[in-house]
Protein backbone atom coordinates (compact mmCIF):
# COMPACT_ATOMS: atom_id res chain seq x y z
CA UNK A 1 0.00 0.00 0.00
CA UNK A 2 1.36 3.53 -0.85
CA UNK A 3 1.93 5.93 2.04
CA UNK A 4 0.37 9.16 1.56
CA UNK A 5 2.15 12.44 1.35
CA UNK A 6 2.52 13.86 5.03
CA UNK A 7 0.02 16.29 6.39
CA UNK A 8 2.49 19.19 5.97
CA UNK A 9 3.60 18.06 2.43
CA UNK A 10 -0.23 18.11 1.29
CA UNK A 11 -0.67 21.38 3.04
CA UNK A 12 2.42 22.98 1.15
CA UNK A 13 0.77 21.36 -2.12
CA UNK A 14 -2.45 22.04 -2.31
CA UNK A 15 -5.25 24.13 -0.35
CA UNK A 16 -9.13 21.74 1.15
CA UNK A 17 -12.30 23.19 1.13
CA UNK A 18 -13.50 20.72 3.72
CA UNK A 19 -17.52 22.21 2.81
CA UNK A 20 -17.02 21.33 -0.68
CA UNK A 21 -14.52 18.71 -0.75
CA UNK A 22 -12.24 20.18 -3.06
CA UNK A 23 -8.47 20.63 -3.82
CA UNK A 24 -6.85 23.31 -5.27
CA UNK A 25 -3.19 23.99 -6.00
CA UNK A 26 -1.77 26.39 -4.02
CA UNK A 27 2.11 25.38 -5.26
CA UNK A 28 2.12 24.17 -9.57
CA UNK A 29 3.69 20.63 -9.67
CA UNK A 30 3.82 20.43 -13.27
CA UNK A 31 3.74 23.28 -16.18
CA UNK A 32 -0.07 23.03 -16.84
CA UNK A 33 -1.10 23.44 -13.27
CA UNK A 34 -2.15 26.76 -11.76
CA UNK A 35 -2.42 28.13 -8.62
CA UNK A 36 -5.65 28.05 -7.82
CA UNK A 37 -6.83 25.23 -10.37
CA UNK A 38 -8.76 22.57 -8.87
CA UNK A 39 -6.54 19.71 -8.04
CA UNK A 40 -7.67 15.93 -9.45
CA UNK A 41 -9.75 14.34 -11.96
CA UNK A 42 -12.26 11.38 -12.06
CA UNK A 43 -11.55 7.38 -12.49
CA UNK A 44 -13.78 4.63 -11.68
CA UNK A 45 -16.55 7.68 -9.96
CA UNK A 46 -13.29 8.50 -7.50
CA UNK A 47 -11.51 11.66 -7.74
CA UNK A 48 -7.87 11.08 -8.03
CA UNK A 49 -4.63 13.44 -7.34
CA UNK A 50 -1.47 13.15 -8.67
CA UNK A 51 1.07 14.10 -5.40
CA UNK A 52 4.86 13.96 -5.72
CA UNK A 53 4.36 11.65 -9.08
CA UNK A 54 2.55 9.03 -7.41
CA UNK A 55 -1.71 8.69 -7.51
CA UNK A 56 -3.99 8.92 -4.15
CA UNK A 57 -7.48 9.07 -3.82
CA UNK A 58 -8.77 12.49 -2.75
CA UNK A 59 -10.98 11.10 0.08
CA UNK A 60 -7.82 9.56 1.77
CA UNK A 61 -5.70 12.56 0.94
CA UNK A 62 -8.63 14.63 2.35
CA UNK A 63 -8.47 12.74 5.71
CA UNK A 64 -4.95 13.03 5.72
CA UNK A 65 -5.10 16.72 5.56
CA UNK A 66 -7.42 17.42 8.28
CA UNK A 67 -6.69 14.96 11.14
CA UNK A 68 -2.95 13.95 9.74
CA UNK A 69 -3.38 10.46 10.19
CA UNK A 70 -3.49 7.60 7.68
CA UNK A 71 -5.55 4.86 8.74
CA UNK A 72 -3.54 2.36 6.56
CA UNK A 73 -5.51 -1.21 6.90
CA UNK A 74 -8.59 0.91 7.01
CA UNK A 75 -11.36 1.71 4.29
CA UNK A 76 -12.19 5.60 4.47
CA UNK A 77 -15.96 5.36 3.45
CA UNK A 78 -17.90 8.09 1.82
CA UNK A 79 -21.32 8.24 3.96
CA UNK A 80 -23.60 8.87 1.23
CA UNK A 81 -22.13 6.75 -1.39
CA UNK A 82 -21.32 9.45 -3.90
CA UNK A 83 -17.64 8.72 -4.42
CA UNK A 84 -17.04 12.51 -5.95
CA UNK A 85 -18.21 13.70 -2.54
CA UNK A 86 -14.96 14.20 -0.46
CA UNK A 87 -16.22 17.01 1.93
CA UNK A 88 -14.60 15.68 5.54
CA UNK A 89 -18.05 15.36 7.02
CA UNK A 90 -18.86 13.08 4.44
CA UNK A 91 -16.17 10.41 5.48
CA UNK A 92 -15.44 7.99 8.01
CA UNK A 93 -13.03 5.39 9.01
CA UNK A 94 -13.89 2.08 8.63
CA UNK A 95 -12.87 -1.90 8.13
CA UNK A 96 -13.94 -3.48 5.05
CA UNK A 97 -17.11 -5.43 6.14
CA UNK A 98 -18.68 -2.10 7.67
CA UNK A 99 -17.40 -0.34 3.96
CA UNK A 100 -19.56 -3.04 2.08
CA UNK A 101 -22.15 -2.45 4.41
CA UNK A 102 -22.74 0.82 2.88
CA UNK A 103 -23.50 -0.35 -0.51
CA UNK A 104 -26.88 -0.22 -2.32
CA UNK A 105 -26.50 -4.16 -2.69
CA UNK A 106 -29.23 -6.45 -4.22
CA UNK A 107 -30.40 -8.62 -1.68
CA UNK A 108 -33.89 -9.84 -3.14
CA UNK A 109 -33.74 -12.47 -5.58
CA UNK A 110 -36.91 -14.42 -7.72
CA UNK A 111 -36.77 -18.27 -7.79
CA UNK A 112 -39.79 -19.52 -9.19
CA UNK A 113 -42.87 -17.57 -7.58
CA UNK A 114 -40.93 -16.98 -4.23
CA UNK A 115 -38.32 -14.73 -3.20
CA UNK A 116 -34.78 -15.58 -1.59
CA UNK A 117 -33.51 -12.76 0.60
CA UNK A 118 -29.81 -12.81 0.98
CA UNK A 119 -27.65 -10.16 3.53
CA UNK A 120 -23.90 -10.45 3.15
CA UNK A 121 -23.41 -13.99 3.01
CA UNK A 122 -26.77 -14.98 4.89
CA UNK A 123 -29.40 -16.61 3.60
CA UNK A 124 -32.40 -15.37 5.36
CA UNK A 125 -35.64 -16.93 4.17
CA UNK A 126 -37.78 -16.95 0.93
CA UNK A 127 -40.79 -15.46 0.48
CA UNK A 128 -44.09 -15.43 -1.26
CA UNK A 129 -44.23 -11.62 -1.52
CA UNK A 130 -41.66 -9.52 -3.47
CA UNK A 131 -42.70 -6.34 -1.37
CA UNK A 132 -42.23 -8.38 1.71
CA UNK A 133 -38.88 -10.09 1.03
CA UNK A 134 -37.67 -6.20 -0.24
CA UNK A 135 -38.73 -4.99 3.56
CA UNK A 136 -36.96 -7.74 5.15
CA UNK A 137 -34.19 -7.47 3.86
CA UNK A 138 -33.43 -4.03 4.01
CA UNK A 139 -34.31 -4.66 8.07
CA UNK A 140 -31.88 -7.08 8.53
CA UNK A 141 -29.13 -5.31 6.34
CA UNK A 142 -29.56 -2.70 8.98
CA UNK A 143 -29.33 -4.76 11.72
CA UNK A 144 -26.55 -6.28 10.19
CA UNK A 145 -24.33 -3.24 8.83
CA UNK A 146 -25.93 -1.26 11.25
CA UNK A 147 -25.31 2.81 10.71
CA UNK A 148 -23.23 1.72 7.80
CA UNK A 149 -26.16 0.27 6.32
CA UNK A 150 -28.12 2.59 3.82
CA UNK A 151 -31.16 1.29 5.35
CA UNK A 152 -30.32 1.81 9.39
CA UNK A 153 -32.45 4.70 10.85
Amino acid sequence: MKTLPTQERLKELLDYDPTTGLFYWKKPTARCIKVGDAAGYQQKGYTIIKVDGKKFYAHRLAWRYVYGEDPLSLSIDHINRDRTDNRISNLRVCNQHQNQGNRLTKGVYSRGNRWDVVVGCNYIGSYKDKDAAIEIFQTEHAKHFKEYSPYYD
